[in-house]
């Protein structure tokens, strides 16, 4: 949050026509900052929370402002981003303190809150499964597999794959087998969370994070494996994308999912957690060791841990503060991986910067549980080196 809201002179001109090149309009007026934001009962933003300044013109120490008068703006470059209200200045002035107690009584939920909650019941959920957890049925669990587009679909490597749309009223027909790359009108909406099991053992699912506003308010929703189609990548055998056939608001208008009716219809709910515990479970049996990323274990295993646990995995700075997300891995002329991508900056998921390090700068760290799996990518950067670097481009 904390992030600066502006008004410009003019409300009633259009924002949206303003091109930023360089820091914030002349015109426009720093009236405050957002202290929370209030999603309502489907997840989407209904009120951001304005602790407004002097500027603002208001005794309120807080006040609710709709999300239709109020507009994200993004540099030309993408570097900044800028919150604006457009909404008309008396009601500014004379708007009523914000009560939390009343939106909450209506239904709503404060982001920070639901995020809380959303993480307490993930720790919950993964103590009960510490506590039942069958490390045999979680290995047959890890092994099941499928096969689409002449692909075999492994169980335990789907977590943390990207998923995309193809956009806006798409009904999948249009979606090709096979690619070199990601198409450019594909978008990105999240990663796989998780993989549901029938309870033949089969893959029937898959669960992801969709809907929100900026990021914000997201909900896990479930879909099943003949709403993906597996694009197999040409220049990668046996590696593929995935792609909803759906749009974007076909998730957004999904219920969340259930997972205590899946356990009741005897279904089984695999996590990165769950395949870490049962890795090191296995690991103990046979008297193997896990590897860290401090160990040097030649090449070929350093390419195999980019590719399959590094792709939008958290990185962290030396303050254990998360900064960003890895979201390339940029490979040479010799096949080896050179540099890694990480997304920083923005502000609620909007307008991130990509830059590249190399992949030597990485500190990789396999010998923690962390909420992305059993890896922890840290570098000696902070968030304001990584945002003042130039901008990557392929």
């Amino acid at each position: 949050m904390d992030a600066t809201v502006y008004m410009p002179q003019d409300v009633s001109s259009d924002v949206a026509d303003v091109q930023i090149t360089d820091g914030a309009p002349e015109d426009w007026t720093e009236i405050g900052s957002i202290s929370d934001v209030f999603v309502d009962q489907s997840g989407q933003v209904s009120t951001v929370v304005l602790s407004p300044n002097d500027s603002a013109g208001t005794d309120a120490n807080a006040l609710g402002l709709m999300m239709d008068s109020v507009t994200v703006k993004t540099s030309e470059n993408g570097d900044q981003i800028f919150v604006v209200y457009t909404g008309d200045k008396v009601s500014l002035e004379q708007g009523e303190e914000f009560d939390q107690a009343q939106a909450e009584e209506d239904g709503m939920m404060s982001a920070n809150d639901r995020q809380d909650g959303q993480m307490a019941a993930s720790e919950s959920g993964t103590m009960q499964n510490d506590a039942n957890a069958d490390s045999s049925q979680m290995a047959d669990a890890q092994n099941a597999e499928m096969e689409s587009n002449g692909l075999t679909i492994r169980a335990a490597e789907l977590n943390g794959y990207p998923v995309y749309v193809p956009g806006e009223g798409s009904t999948g027909d249009e979606i090709p087998m096979e690619v070199t790359g990601v198409d450019d009108a594909w978008e990105r909406v999240g990663e796989i969370g998780s993989v549901v099991l029938s309870r033949d053992g089969e893959i029937k699912s898959v669960t992801l994070d969709a809907g929100g506003f900026l990021g914000m308010g997201e909900k896990e929703v479930e879909t099943t494996m003949e709403e993906l189609r597996f694009v197999r990548d040409s220049d990668d055998d046996g590696e593929y994308f995935i792609v909803f056939t759906g749009d974007r608001s076909a998730l957004e208008e999904r219920e969340e999912y259930d997972e205590a009716t899946s356990r009741e219809q005897g279904e089984q709910r695999l996590t990165n957690e769950d395949i870490a515990r049962s890795t090191r479970a296995n690991a103990q049996e046979t008297g193997e060791t896990v590897a860290s990323g401090s160990d040097s274990g030649g090449e070929a295993e350093t390419e195999i841990l980019a590719a399959e646990e590094l792709d939008g995995a958290p990185v962290y700075d030396s303050t254990g503060e998360e900064i960003g997300n890895i979201s390339e891995l940029v490979v040479n002329d010799s096949g080896e991986i050179s540099e890694v991508v990480i997304d920083v900056g923005g502000f609620l998921g909007l307008g991130e910067k990509p830059v590249a390090i190399s992949y030597t700068d990485l500190m990789i760290d396999k010998s923690v549980d962390t909420a992305f799996g059993d890896v922890r990518v840290s570098v000696n950067h902070s968030r304001d080196e990584l945002e003042s670097m130039e901008r990557w481009t392929q």
